[in-house]
């Protein structure tokens, strides 16, 4: 009994020190791709954005896979090659020149944690107790943050050098990682041996509960991608100055408006039409129609020159009424004579 508790406080703790390695190396390069792959290297934001979201598909779509072939295999042998298989898609991330390359090199590194993934979250089931499962779930989740936040930091450094180091340094980690598993983690079995794939997959697919939970968790995951790819680019100078087409205009739309009824309600002025017409992407200054008239840049420069001519002849005609005015007043003073003789 005490070997057996032993064994298991020895396996919480390989566990902990694992998930440290995964979380750290995992942080140090994904937040990077959007800010060297957009902000350094001017790639479409769309292009980069498909990689990291087909990235997270093969990964969290493909769990379930995953999770079967380590009951049907074993957790040890899974961890290692998924593992393996990261590294891979790092080191082909290194060298990307396009992002073909870098499509390929995402969906490695989704398959790699496809694989190790699913048999790490069944270990922690396995070495702990139902007591003891909340406690160390949370240990585990503040340790992740702590790692995350060291990971980032770091590629943050190492891209101060080259995008090249950050990626071969994620390498590095995973290569270290699927060492220390394959020297030190036992061979764990979290189901029972011969136990069918098919088998493994249907059990969660008939749990009605889990199903919902996971579609739910969905949205989190989507929004996971939006921020890796956008908040290392805006945060940055030159995000900031090249607003990304098609994101920002759309994001800061309705803000506008806002900022644009504010204004004329503060000026007094109304509306021209009560049913204007909803402003597009890139909405201007003054009316949400020059938004519409952005996308006819002919027929904006005309309609420009004509409010350049308005506005002229308004000034022309409120200056002659003035002079008009002031003669009328003279007229009436009888100091017009005066002002018409010479000297």
């Amino acid at each position: 009994m005490a070997k057996a508790a032993r064994a298991r406080q020895l396996g919480k703790r390989f566990l902990m020190f694992d998930h440290m390695l995964v979380v750290a190396g995992f942080y140090l390069v994904f937040p990077i791709i959007g800010l060297h792959f957009v902000g350094q290297l001017q790639w479409a934001a769309a292009a980069v954005g498909l990689a990291l979201g087909v990235r997270q598909m093969s990964q969290q779509g493909l769990a379930l896979f995953g999770g079967s072939l380590s009951d049907r295999f074993g957790a040890k042998p899974m961890i290692v090659a998924g593992m393996l298989l990261r590294a891979l898609g790092f080191a082909v991330m290194a060298f990307a020149a396009n992002p073909a390359v870098l499509l390929l090199s995402c969906v490695l590194s989704g398959l790699g944690g496809a694989l190790f993934d699913p048999a790490r979250a069944a270990l922690v089931a396995k070495l702990t107790r139902p007591a003891q499962r909340p406690r160390f779930y949370a240990l585990l989740m503040v340790q992740e943050s702590v790692a995350a936040v060291t990971g980032a930091l770091l590629g943050t450094m190492l891209l101060g050098l080259n995008f090249q180091w950050v990626a071969l340094g994620g390498c590095a980690v995973f290569v270290l990682a699927a060492l220390a598993n394959q020297l030190l983690l036992p061979a764990y079995r979290a189901a029972p041996p011969g136990t069918s794939a098919l088998a493994a997959m249907r059990t969660p697919l008939r749990d009605r509960p889990f199903l919902l939970l996971v579609l739910t968790l969905s949205g989190y995951y989507i929004l996971t991608v939006q921020l890796m790819l956008l908040v290392p680019v805006t945060l940055t100078p030159a995000g900031r100055a090249r607003q990304l087409h098609g994101v920002e205009p759309v994001r800061a739309c309705p803000g506008r408006l806002v900022r644009l009824h504010r204004r004329r309600l503060a000026a007094g002025l109304e509306p021209r039409r009560a049913h204007a017409r909803p402003a597009l992407a890139g909405a201007g200054r003054h009316r949400p129609a020059d938004a519409v008239r952005a996308c006819f840049p002919r027929r904006a420069a005309a309609r420009r020159q004509q409010g350049v001519m308005r506005k002229k002849r308004a000034r022309q005609r409120r200056a002659e009424n003035t002079l008009v005015g002031c003669r009328i007043v003279l007229r009436q003073a009888g100091l017009e004579s005066l002002q018409s003789s010479p000297g």
